[in-house]
């Protein structure tokens, strides 16, 4: 497991738990900011031989360990890229086998955009729709979701 941030103590916290730390860059904006910071740990991850990527955004309340191995699963069944969409069309999960697919392009309408770069690239794409990973924090509105019981409901949180 790769972490990039600007903080100092979330690197910290990751070496602690055997997670490689890399400072990331600072960009001026957070969209601006995510996309190179993903370069900067697949350019880690496959210096380190990784011939799969996975890009978990650290803002999905309801992610379990059996949603990992869904993904893994998933890519076992059909290598190439497989995308998790968020509820706003953006993207909450992305795999690429290999790491270097297509580029990120994270921020507004992500999922399309990852979906035409999958195109582009000749590569099988598939769309897995998992309930625990549609719901990420992105506005204050979105932490309503979280006591939401009809959103619970959606989700084999527990």
């Amino acid at each position: 497991m790769i972490v990039v941030s600007q903080s100092r103590a979330a690197l910290q916290l990751a070496a602690a738990h055997n997670a490689v730390p890399l400072l990331e860059n600072k960009q001026k904006s957070y969209v601006d900011g995510l996309n190179p910071a993903l370069e900067q740990a697949r350019a880690a991850a496959m210096a380190r031989g990784a011939t799969v990527l996975l890009v978990l955004p650290a803002d999905l309340p309801w992610i379990q360990p059996d949603d990992l191995w869904e993904l893994y699963r998933a890519a076992q069944r059909q290598p190439g890229i497989s995308i998790v969409p968020s509820r706003d069309n953006g993207t909450n999960a992305l795999l690429l086998q290999p790491p270097d697919a297509i580029e990120f392009a994270f921020g507004p309408d992500s999922f399309a955009r990852h979906e035409q770069l999958a195109a582009q690239a000749g590569l099988p794409c598939q769309t897995l729709h998992m309930p625990n990973l549609a719901i990420d924090i992105d506005q204050p509105a979105d932490l309503a979701l979280l006591a939401d019981p009809t959103m619970r409901a959606y989700s084999s949180f527990t």
